[in-house]
């Protein structure tokens, strides 16, 4: 690589709304960059929490962090304003609850002086280490093989703003669209085409992060703005690129499946029938040639199989790919932290704050730990519960589970929480509780597990600390609740029994 200096100064924007949980970290993993010249610029749109503070904190400790606020207006006028605000020959853009591996500035910055090209486009990964080859390749396609790719969804080839390097000077002709929710879908086609030649490398930029309250985690109405952003693509398309016109269509097609499937699945589907006739209306009229174009993913094939049955036909089919299912996700103590900063989150945001921290063994009391960091004028104590039968039996079955493929691990796991969901289990179990604990009075106690199945463990705790310290004030909290209805449920949790985990302590745990 040659001088760094020469190369150019990479301005770094963090659109921040209410990001209080993950900045902190999402800015660490800019100023741990190989690549020194940068400067990050986070783009505050509006936040009711600590992001300001937290950013000012993060400010003292490296100067190249600028904060800038405006009033809410979206991630799309965040990105914006951003761009306006840098100074750098090159911008990439970093949403506040991801975080960019530590070679990611260098690898980029090095594709575009070795290929002379003004867009990189760089790997995303879904893992806290994920697997370098060694050897960093880069190749170069014409800009519309890179949309016709990204429009037929091809070879990993993602439309997100996100891991990505631009010249500055291509996003202050083509903007995003204020009031736009898939803006980075509204805008790609736009700016890559407003090139020649674009730089890819597969190696791994960008750590995307696993948000259970993530925009695209969840349906609300806002997400059926992407009819009209691929209708407008299309119709951009059409006019100026019509050889691309087939793979945009694709695309739109894609996206009116998507919203029919999630539409089929609401409660109050009358509410949106006008939407969900459009969207069969759409796809009616793009399926014919879908079958036929070998570009054409299967999964949209297969759609348009079942949409020649009938509307009923495919809505059903809809409903049942789009129906939520439970999965079992491997966290590494990196994830478990994550969600600890979560959890950490949500009680600050209640203004609860704990005078003692009680981890319920074992799990648990690694949890506790977490929280502790995020409360440090909190005493930490740890409880432990007499052992189950359950936990017994676990504890033996541990020694067959570790020769068992993955996928059937998942599947038992999924059978004992409909098994843990389908009984009632009142037991009553000994609490040991610290004799230091039980000498304070008049505190606020945060009693933390890892995982809430039943909820016996975390009553029979509650109930414990409540009968040995007077005026207490108890606030629960745990990972994942892993069943629909626990007899006890706690005060805070960030996943639900349709997520469920396998800590790095759980007896089927696997690197």
């Amino acid at each position: 690589m040659g001088n760094c200096r020469e190369e150019g100064l990479i301005s770094v924007i963090i659109p921040a709304y209410n990001a209080q949980t993950y900045i902190r970290q999402a800015l660490e993993s800019v100023s741990a960059q190989s690549y020194p010249h940068f400067e990050v610029i986070v783009v505050d749109d509006g936040s009711t929490d600590a992001t300001a503070s937290k950013v000012r904190r993060a400010m003292l400790a490296d100067s190249r962090i600028r904060l800038v606020q405006k009033p809410n207006g979206g991630l799309a006028d965040a990105r914006n304003f951003g761009v306006e605000n840098a100074s750098g020959k090159w911008v990439t853009f970093l949403d506040s609850d991801d975080c960019l591996y530590h070679e990611a500035l260098s690898i980029l910055i090095s594709a575009a002086n070795n290929t002379g090209c003004e867009i990189v486009i760089g790997g995303i990964s879904r893992t806290r280490n994920p697997y370098r080859s060694g050897h960093i390749r880069t190749s170069v396609m014409p800009a519309e093989k890179a949309v016709e790719m990204t429009l037929y969804q091809k070879d990993g080839m993602e439309p997100s703003a996100c891991g990505k390097l631009y010249r500055r000077g291509i996003l202050a002709r083509e903007s995003f669209c204020k009031g736009t929710w898939y803006e980075d879908l509204d805008l790609f086609y736009r700016v890559y085409l407003s090139v020649d030649r674009i730089a890819v490398t597969k190696e791994p930029v960008y750590f995307y992060r696993r948000n259970p309250d993530g925009f695209l985690s969840t349906f609300k109405h806002e997400r059926l703005d992407v009819l009209k952003v691929t209708e407008r693509m299309e119709r951009y398309i059409a006019e100026r690129i019509p050889k691309l016109l087939s793979a945009a269509k694709d695309r739109r097609m894609s996206a009116n499946f998507n919203m029919l499937g999630l539409l089929s699945l609401q409660l109050n589907a009358t509410d949106n029938a006008e939407v969900s006739e459009s969207c069969l209306s759409l796809i009616r009229s793009h399926r014919n040639s879908r079958l036929l174009n070998p570009k054409v993913r299967l999964k949209n094939k297969l759609g348009v199989l079942a949409s020649y049955c009938g509307s009923g036909v495919l809505k059903y089919m809809l409903r049942k790919a789009y129906s939520e299912r439970p999965k079992v996700i491997t966290f590494g103590f990196e994830d478990v932290d994550d969600a600890c900063l979560a959890l950490g989150a949500k009680l600050e945001h209640t203004g609860f704050i704990p005078d003692v921290i009680v981890g319920i063994k074992r799990g648990g009391a690694y949890i506790a730990s977490e929280m502790a960091k995020l409360f440090p004028d909190a005493m930490l104590f740890e409880v432990e519960l007499n052992r189950r039968r359950g936990t017994k039996m676990k504890q033996q079955l541990g020694k067959v589970l570790k020769f068992l493929p993955l996928f059937l691990l998942d599947r038992l796991r999924i059978l004992e929480s409909r098994l843990l969901n389908g009984g009632k289990s009142d037991c009553k179990c000994d609490v040991k509780l610290p004799e230091k604990l039980t000498e304070l009075r008049d505190v606020n106690i945060l009693v933390v597990d890892d995982a809430v199945d039943s909820g016996v463990t975390l009553r029979n705790t509650l109930e414990s600390i409540e009968s040995h310290i007077p005026d207490v004030k108890i606030c629960s909290a745990a990972v994942t609740v892993t069943t629909a209805s626990p007899i006890m449920k706690p005060d805070y949790y960030v996943y639900d029994n349709l997520t469920l985990i396998r800590f790095p302590w759980s007896i089927d745990w696997r690197e």
